[in-house]
């Protein structure tokens, strides 16, 4: 791993890597970045051009950052054992600290002893990705629905609504 990529991968303000995965030359670079551009710590587990011990502690740190900062896009209420589950983590404490430090992605409610965190407001997401090339690791798992896609089944469903408002076939 070269110096820049372990630079890019580590540093703690930095959670957006499409755009160098978009520029990446290597196979075994362009399967890292994609997985820190698009992927979670349970993507690690199917490496193909690179191994998991080659992640620095701090790489590991972020990618837990960046799939806590993908469940809370998909999930209102989070439980701590389920950030455990996903993150491969162990520690309430490192949760929470986790959790303080991506404020700047959403606004939440921190529940110690519940054990959870409720998502009230996202300000920031992961990248998205758009097939701009083929995914080396990630494969199926990642929803590669496009805009005019979204667009056009939103508008077969407003249709569809219409008709039954109007009991028209």
């Amino acid at each position: 791993m070269n110096a820049g990529l372990k630079e890019a991968l580590e540093d703690p303000q930095k959670y957006h890597y499409k755009q160098e995965w978009l520029s990446s030359d290597f196979e075994s670079t362009r399967e890292l970045l994609e997985i820190f551009a698009f992927g979670t710590v349970n993507d690690l587990t199917n490496l193909k051009f690179s191994k998991r011990e080659d992640l620095t502690s701090s790489m590991i740190d972020k990618l837990r950052k960046l799939t806590i900062i993908s469940l809370s896009a998909k999930y209102r209420y989070i439980s701590y054992d389920f950030i455990r589950k996903e993150c491969e983590m162990d520690s309430s404490n490192d949760i929470e600290e986790y959790l303080i430090q991506l404020q700047d992605f959403f606004q939440m409610e921190i529940d110690s002893v519940g054990q959870q965190v409720r998502i009230i407001r996202c300000f920031d997401s992961r990248d998205v990705y758009a097939n701009e090339l083929p995914l080396i690791n990630l494969g199926k798992d990642t929803p590669t629905t496009t805009k005019d896609e979204l667009l056009q089944s939103l508008h077969k469903w407003k249709l569809k609504l219409l008709c039954q408002i109007t009991d028209e076939p």
